[in-house]
């Protein structure tokens, strides 16, 4: 199971209560938050074990489904265009094909969020995709 962990910007915006679970393995922890820049939303997930960033936009306000599948969809496209086999991609998404929504617990992992979307490169990316 994946868990992605959002932030209190993002549960709003998605119109979704978080739900109480045991704690889950940092591998399979995606923590998230919403950005906004140009009027468009951005959602940047964060890995918590690697720290790996996938930044999804398009989706619109209380779309939880739509965001899951957009996350997985981004997910499997960056492994494969970093060459990973696709034996361990499908293995990971079908492991990880429930997901689960739950609040933030790692202030380490928000500040890697927050370093990441003051990057000159980040918000250059935003712009060109949104």
């Amino acid at each position: 199971m994946i868990v992605l962990r959002c932030t209190q910007s993002l549960l709003k915006d998605m119109k979704v209560n978080p739900a109480e679970h045991e704690e889950v393995d940092p591998f399979w922890s995606w923590h998230a938050n919403i950005h906004r820049l140009n009027n468009r939303k951005h959602i940047l997930f964060v890995n918590d074990l690697t720290r790996l960033c996938i930044m999804v936009n398009g989706v619109r306000s209380a779309q939880l489904t739509t965001l899951k599948e957009k996350f997985i969809a981004t997910l499997i496209s960056y492994l494969q265009s970093e060459g990973v086999n696709s034996s361990l991609i499908h293995a990971y998404v079908t492991a990880g094909t429930d997901l689960m929504i739950s609040k933030t617990n790692n202030r380490s992992v928000l500040g890697t969020m927050k370093e990441i979307m003051l990057s000159p490169r980040m918000i250059t990316m935003m712009i060109s995709i949104g």
